[in-house]
């Protein structure tokens, strides 16, 4: 007779209970660094370590990184909200803008007894936010603008669970893997299965009563994923983040498929399946989500391990890409010398490229390939929706050519492979650290420029200059002098209200230099109904196209609107 199930609570059990099931670990757990009370509490700077670049950086610091945290806070900041409760992480879904900004958020904070705040998009300067997180005694971290606070939510919950389980962050052993997937089939109620972001099986489930069915068997024993399988069930790395998907059958005599993506910030680390013959219901799939943040801590922990030094370039990159501090230790860790040439490569879709995490991800692999090809001291990085690549360039004839040439190579075998349309601006020429920072803010304008002209796959910056230009104006002219409303917005406006083309004619016949015939031509009207547009616009807007200044500033602001 087949032994009866594990003993538990059964499906819809909670994760701090789950992680504190899994046995086949036997090590001591490591204790965390600098702690002198024994405890097995998570510290900042473990957190930090463990999540790391694209996810979670940390700014401030006031008592150092060795503070003990008990779990993340979801929240707002609030006048009256309740205390948060010592060692709380306090995830802050408002906008912070301003030095005053961050000082209201950390005095809030600061009476409320979080350890720590998490901030997305922080642009203030450095010394500007350790001033202020000295004053206030809370922790400053941030996280990019396009991470998920549910997503990070559960990543923080996960590794704090872990680590207060008495598990420590010590690389987990296969063994481990196939523990937890044997915790979540009990938690789901379904077999599970493991792979990572190549459809490989890394662990499995074995309860005994579980049903399977042939595809499964197929998947265990080979290992990886069948052909017939993998493109029936493709779908499940679109998933946004926090749901799973429900599949159907992929055949007769096959059952029905519960999913999850693991992931860590934007990069895709694998999915969880679980086989199904009826739907599973709510309190399932959120055991299922709450699963895939600890395979996720899972996966990090030993990719961290079988690759020691990829996390420390990656994050060594994005101190360059930032022009952070601790420049002179990143371009060591990277083997740069200040006396070479590099360049950035910023690699990104196009604005209506849709949920794009697993495309970028594959982005990233191609990238790595191409790049080291280029030179094996190449490194590349995901940030946001954005791969960047850091190249050594040299200063001969034909060098720029054949980077366009590489770069282009990345854009036609993504697209080959995936339909994915990628596009890719090249940066200046870098000599030194200190320049990085420099090429990467080149590179990513010129890929705003040709993502907006939907015509350019790869660009340098003296091929599109104009276009950069126009680019960077529209970045920080539009709206930087308060003088009232222009006449251009004022036309603009009254085309919105009425319907009209004003905006549209000026700008076609400031384009054909005034020429009459030209842009009526352009705009398929009749010369006289042109003339009489125009006339109309000099005398309801007040503009005096006799005059280039009101010309030139009139075309430039019609332009950047356009």
């Amino acid at each position: 007779m087949a032994p009866p199930p594990p003993p538990g609570p059964g499906p819809g059990l909670t994760w701090s209970d789950l992680v504190s099931i899994e046995t086949m670990d036997t090590r001591a757990p490591r204790r965390p660094r600098g702690r002198t009370d024994g405890g097995s509490s998570l510290t900042l700077g473990e957190l930090v370590d463990l999540l790391g670049d694209p996810v979670l950086r940390l700014v401030a610091a006031p008592d150092g990184v060795d503070v003990a945290l008990t779990g993340p806070l979801v929240e707002g900041l609030d006048d009256g909200d309740p205390p948060a409760g010592e060692g709380r992480l306090l995830l802050c879904t408002g906008q912070v803008t301003g030095d005053d900004g961050l000082d209201a958020v950390l005095l809030a904070a600061a009476a409320r007894g979080v350890t720590g705040v998490v901030l997305k998009g922080l642009e203030l300067a450095q010394p500007t936010v350790e001033r202020l997180s000295r004053t206030h005694g809370v922790a400053v971290l941030s996280t990019p603008v396009a991470t998920s606070w549910r997503h990070l939510d559960r990543l923080v919950s996960a590794a704090c669970d872990t680590a207060s389980s008495g598990r420590g962050f010590t690389a987990a052993p296969s063994a481990d893997l196939f523990t937890l997937a044997n915790e979540i089939a009990y938690a789901v109620g379904g077999a599970v299965t493991i792979e990572d972001n190549a459809d490989r099986v890394l662990a499995h489930s074995n309860l005994p009563h579980q049903e399977i069915d042939d595809s499964r068997r197929q998947t265990i024993l080979g290992r990886e994923v069948p052909e017939m399988a993998r493109q029936s069930n493709s779908v499940p790395r679109t998933v946004p983040d926090g749901q799973v998907v429900h599949l159907p059958p992929v055949s007769d005599g096959e059952l029905g498929r519960m999913a999850a993506v693991v992931r860590l910030g934007p990069e895709i680390l694998g999915t969880v399946w679980v086989v199904e013959r009826e739907r599973l219901g709510p309190a399932s799939e959120q055991a299922l989500q709450g699963g895939a943040s600890v395979v996720a801590l899972h996966l990090i922990r030993a990719r961290s391990v079988s690759d020691p030094d990829r996390r420390a370039r990656v994050d060594a990159l994005m101190t360059l890409l930032d022009g952070a501090e601790g420049r002179t230790g990143a371009a060591a860790r990277l083997g740069l010398d200040d006396r070479s040439a590099y360049a950035v490569l910023a690699m990104g879709p196009d604005s209506d490229a849709g949920d794009t995490d697993l495309e970028t991800a594959r982005l990233l692999e191609v990238a790595g390939i191409y790049c080291g090809a280029w030179h094996p001291s190449s490194v590349c990085a995901i940030s946001g929706s954005t791969v960047y690549a850091l190249v050594p360039v040299r200063d001969t004839p034909g060098a720029a050519e054949h980077l366009r040439r590489m770069a282009l190579d990345v854009v036609r075998t993504v697209r080959r492979t995936s339909s994915f349309p990628v596009r890719v601006g090249i940066g200046s020429i870098a000599v030194g650290r200190d320049e990085i920072s420099t090429s990467r803010r080149v590179a990513d304008t010129v890929l705003r420029a040709i993502v907006a002209g939907h015509d350019v796959d790869v660009a340098a910056a003296d091929e599109v200059r104009s276009r950069v230009v126009l680019a960077e104006l529209r970045a920080s002219a539009l709206g930087a002098f308060d003088l009232g409303v222009s006449p251009v917005q004022a036309l603009v406006e009254h085309d919105r209200r009425r319907g009209s083309e004003y905006a549209r004619t000026l700008l076609v016949w400031l384009d054909s230099f005034g020429e009459t015939r030209v842009a009526a031509a352009a705009l398929f009207v009749h010369e006289n109904t042109l003339r009489y547009r125009v006339r109309r616009i000099t005398e309801r807007f007040g503009i005096d196209l006799a005059d280039p200044h009101v010309r030139l500033v009139t075309w430039l602001e019609l332009r950047l609107r356009s």
